[in-house]
């Protein structure tokens, strides 16, 4: 992978990580709007119901999100390592390693072959 396309991605998953952590930030069963946010987030307002919403619920509910999927992301990295799992093989061909597209093809056919019953 070339260092343009590499970099492009890169940014592409920083900007989703961050339209997740604002829209984890905006909607929620309670109505707040940018500006209610934006003034708990620059400490205008200590003291409203947005306040004490954003506080206790909601920030610390993205930040538990971000990481926990840092966490098990870096388990499932440390794990197929150790393990030299060959489904988190790096030589990937068309997008897929090898053992990944066995593994699924097998699945499905065993699924395909559970269900599938032929007239008699």
């Amino acid at each position: 992978m070339n260092k343009k396309r590499s970099f492009f991605i890169i940014m592409l998953l920083i900007l989703l990580l961050f339209v997740s952590v604002c829209s984890g930030i905006l909607f929620g069963s309670v109505n707040l709007s940018f500006s209610d946010i934006w003034a708990v987030l620059t400490a205008k307002d200590t003291s409203s119901t947005a306040c004490v919403l954003l506080k206790t619920v909601r920030i610390p509910r993205v930040f538990g999100g971000l990481f926990a999927g840092v966490g098990l992301a870096c388990a499932g990295v440390i794990l197929q390592g150790v393990m030299n799992n060959s489904l988190g093989e790096l030589h990937f061909e068309h997008g897929v390693s090898p053992m990944d597209f066995a593994v699924s093809k097998l699945t499905s056919w065993s699924l395909f072959a559970r269900y599938w019953h032929p007239a008699e």
